[in-house]
């Protein structure tokens, strides 16, 4: 009886939290008189949370500082696995904008405390299970997120001034496919002079024996 009346109860609170009022945050909100909702930048997780707040705040700029709007349209602006982190969250618990985005930089503030810098890019290596293509995107990813910001020729000198082994095997390749030209080249040459050769004679010995 016990187990069955606990079952209840559970599947009681599954559908609470499936509820319209359970999923949304302030429903009896209306937009202003003539309020455009804009185009948002979405935040996907990664980058800076404190300066992804402020561009947010800056493109309500519009809404005149009302808090409950920008607790109403924040989940649009999100994705992936900042999108992830809000449906998991009990939205009930949020009664105010800063509520709200306390618990955003609590999420997301290891963003900025792991930012790396320069000499952080050194320590990435390929790994056994990655092509040297695999390991040139994850590393150029990871060189976007150093600070301060470097510049793309900056990019392409730390790489290859880092990874040596990729460098190198990406040469070895280049050479390989130069060699083969320059080999296929020569054998074209080969049988274009044997040809020719070829040629001559077939025409020296068809050639009429003159009338003496």
């Amino acid at each position: 009886m016990g187990n069955k009346i606990a079952e209840l109860k559970q599947g009681s609170k599954k559908k609470e939290g499936l509820r319209y009022s359970n999923l949304c945050i302030h429903l009896d909100l209306g937009l202003p008189e003539g309020f455009k909702i804009p185009k948002f930048d979405h935040f996907n997780g990664l980058g800076d949370p404190r300066a992804y707040l402020r561009a947010y705040c800056d493109q309500l700029v519009r809404s005149g500082g009302n808090e409950a709007l920008l607790m109403r349209l924040f989940s649009r602006s999100l994705s992936g696995t900042a999108m992830e982190w809000f449906i998991s969250q009990d939205i009930s618990r949020w009664k105010t904008w800063e509520e709200m985005t306390s618990s955003f930089m609590e999420r997301f503030r290891s963003n900025v405390e792991n930012v790396l810098d320069r000499f952080s890019l050194e320590k990435i290596c390929r790994k056994l299970t990655e092509t040297y293509r695999e390991y040139a995107s994850r590393w150029r990813d990871e060189a976007t997120r150093v600070i301060p910001p470097m510049t793309e020729p900056e990019h392409v000198a730390a790489f290859i001034r880092n990874n040596t082994e990729a460098t190198n095997n990406v040469m070895s390749c280049y050479e390989t496919i130069k060699n083969d030209d320059e080999q296929s080249k020569d054998q074209e040459e080969e049988i274009a002079e044997s040809e020719g050769s070829i040629d001559v004679d077939e025409e020296y010995e068809n050639r009429p024996t003159p009338n003496l």
